[in-house]
């Protein structure tokens, strides 16, 4: 830093740099400012998008299973029950996915 009364510095190659930089920092501030989301909620969101496809496909394949065994027709009811599973569970999905986003926008 120089002393008032002395002249001003020759401008420098780095300034361009510094700019952005000190503009990256201030963006970072902003953010964490405002920011609502916490690491721990984050982690949660992802625990639960993936118990939100694994249980319904389970459940289907459990369920085409019983009745499978049940009727005696092979992996037909299992595999149509999978498929309702996964339908289930990419729409519950898909459903948290908007509840979110709607969450996190101002």
């Amino acid at each position: 830093m120089s002393d008032p009364g002395s002249p001003p510095l020759p401008p420098s190659h780095d300034e361009p740099l510094l700019e952005r930089v000190r503009t990256q920092k201030q963006r970072n501030e902003r953010a964490r400012r405002t920011s609502s989301r916490t690491l721990w909620r984050t982690v949660a969101h992802v625990g639960v998008l993936g118990w939100l496809i694994a249980l319904p496909t389970v459940g289907g394949i459990y369920l085409g299973h019983q009745l499978d065994l049940r009727f005696e027709t092979g992996v037909t009811w299992a595999l149509s029950c999978l498929s309702l599973g996964l339908a289930g569970g990419g729409y519950l999905l898909w459903r948290t996915f908007n509840q979110v986003s709607e969450e996190d926008s101002p």
